[in-house]
């Protein structure tokens, strides 16, 4: 009988977080970038404009906060990406890594309670803002 229970117990668990999170990651669209020019201002044209063509795409993993393309990332051996929230219709998804020994941040935003299939998002990394759109995956 314990077993039985504990096996709908399992069962019920699993069903409530698909519910809560419909697939394991979000599949990004990069559609802008700008980066910090020299004089403080923001630059279409800088080292952010690489990442913008009508194929840049990522994967986030949503239980890791990894971002998957061959140049877009967020990890490496110096920084593993930490997800501070995992978002919710109130809240939005947010992960952040921080390298070392050079020190560098690296911030992702996405919009998750937009109330839209597309949920926007932001990616900060050293002095280049992208931003785009993400969908579940």
């Amino acid at each position: 009988m314990f077993k039985v229970l504990l096996s709908m117990f399992t069962l019920v668990s699993l069903m409530t977080n698909v519910q809560a999170y419909s697939g394991d990651s979000y599949k990004c669209k990069v559609l802008d970038a700008v980066s910090l020019d020299g004089k403080g201002k923001l630059d279409k044209d800088g080292f952010g404009s690489l990442y913008v063509n009508p194929t840049t795409e990522f994967i986030v993993d949503r239980g890791t906060g990894r971002m998957l393309n061959k140049l877009l990332t967020n990890h490496n051996m110096n920084g593993s990406p930490k997800v501070l929230d995992r978002g919710s219709k109130d809240q939005a998804y947010k992960v952040i890594t921080i390298y070392e020994p050079f020190v560098q941040v690296d911030y992702l935003f996405i919009e998750t309670y937009a109330e839209t299939k597309q949920k926007p998002f932001y990616f900060l990394s050293g002095t280049s803002l992208l931003s785009g759109t993400c969908v579940d995956y």
